[in-house]
């Protein structure tokens, strides 16, 4: 395989390929892995935006696979630490994490564990940073690489609800030598990868967008009344085998609907935000063990859960946003691996969206979100309106854009640049 230029992979590309095969099984890079990876090795800073399912968290582990070097990743759940802690075990790679779960002893052993060369990968929340006993660890420890991984967290959450997001960069200058830091995420616009790259003080960073186009992915959107929505999904889960996930909007939803699919005898189990920790761990091993078959889960489910048999996403009516939207669409069988057909359907009902009264042709909520929509197709989205869509699950009323929908809905969905 050839060397990218500029890719910083000159003395080192033969080695991250092996490297590659040996600990993930692949005989090639999928696109912008290699000019990341390059240049973290190079010792640039990197932001990556890449689609959910492109490969993000392989462009931190395999520098962090590279003997004498150690990785501190910051993530925002759990239960995505825990999935990739294990993955990364699985191939020979020493990882571990650190949260509230684990007690001062345990703690303490994995700071030892790291300091004595025993860890190539470690797993953090943000809150962790600036604990008394992690702040005196990272100042022990030459960290060669610090990746934040989901870096839209910091925008989305770091005025509020964790505000611990907006002392990373603190954190960072704080440590001396200072690691390369790479921050990645799957939803950002231009302005928003810029505003990211300021507040983790990214020093000139290698810039690294890939299209976000899925094309083992087929959307459909259903028009319903609310009365005719439950009936819809189950019979959709009813007809379609294979793992789904069902996105609900809040917390009693989640568990209305799990309850309903269970009295029609499919095999589903509710997951948000408030349930225990032990609770959530359960639903997420066991869902990606199999059972359950189907999760009703609001969008705390699925950032970074490795599952390569998902075959259907529904949505129970509208995202917040079109990045959202995307960004919940790439969880459906989104690893690598034999693909069936994935499906992905919103139910979208006849009542107001964003406080905005329904109205013909293309509503207010896509023209003003659709414009900043960096997570979406950029070049088969025409092909994906045009295709006849899948039928409906005992449903008579599909909705199909018309032409002049289409051609606007292409100007709202093209990438600047």
């Amino acid at each position: 395989m050839g060397e990218k230029k500029g890719s910083g992979m000159v003395g080192n590309g033969d080695y991250m390929l092996a490297a590659l095969k040996r600990y993930f099984g692949f005989d090639s890079f999928r696109p912008g892995q290699e000019e990341a990876v390059g240049a973290v090795i190079s010792g640039r800073d990197v932001m990556a935006v890449m689609p959910t399912g492109g490969g993000k968290s392989v462009c931190y582990q395999l520098p962090a696979a590279r003997p004498g070097t150690f990785t501190l990743v910051v993530t925002p759940l759990r239960a995505l630490m825990r999935d990739q802690v294990r993955h990364l075990r699985s191939r020979g790679i020493p990882a571990a994490l650190i949260d509230s779960g684990l007690s001062d002893t345990e703690r303490a052993a994995v700071y030892g564990r790291a300091l004595s060369g025993g860890l190539r990968i470690l797993y953090v929340a943000p809150e962790r940073l600036h604990a008394p006993d992690f702040a005196d660890f990272s100042h022990r420890i030459r960290i060669s690489l610090l990746a934040v991984d989901e870096a839209h967290c910091v925008l989305h959450w770091g005025s509020d609800f964790r505000p611990s997001y907006m002392r990373i960069g603190e954190f960072i200058d704080s440590l001396s030598p200072r690691p390369v830091t790479m921050a990645l995420t799957a939803t950002a616009s231009r302005t928003q990868a810029g505003e990211i790259r300021e507040l983790l003080h990214l020093a000139d960073p290698v810039t690294v967008t890939t299209d976000a186009d899925r094309p083992n992915l087929r959307l459909t959107v259903v028009r319903a009344r609310p009365g005719e929505r439950l009936e819809a999904m189950i019979a959709w889960a009813k007809r379609h085998k294979g793992s789904g996930i069902i996105y609900k909007e809040n917390r009693k939803g989640c568990e209305r609907l799990a309850e309903t699919l269970r009295s029609e005898g499919i095999d589903a189990m509710a997951f948000h935000a408030e349930m225990r920790d032990a609770d959530k761990k359960q639903v997420q091993d066991g869902f990606l063990a199999g059972h359950p078959r189907v999760i009703c889960a609001t969008s705390a489910f699925g950032m970074g859960v490795d599952k390569p048999d998902v075959r259907w996403v529904l949505n129970d009516g509208p995202c917040k946003s079109l990045e959202a939207y995307w960004q919940e669409a790439g969880r459906q069988a989104c690893r690598r691996g034999p693909l069936l057909e994935p499906r992905r359907l919103a139910m979208a009902a006849p009542r107001r969206m964003g406080g905005e009264k329904p109205r013909r042709g293309i509503r207010r909520p896509f023209t003003h979100q659709g414009r900043a929509a960096h997570g979406l197709p950029t070049r088969r989205h025409e092909r994906i309106l045009r295709d006849p869509p899948m039928p409906a699950p005992d449903h008579p009323r599909h909705v199909r854009p018309a032409r002049h929908q289409t051609r606007r809905l292409l100007q709202l969905l093209q990438l600047p640049g």
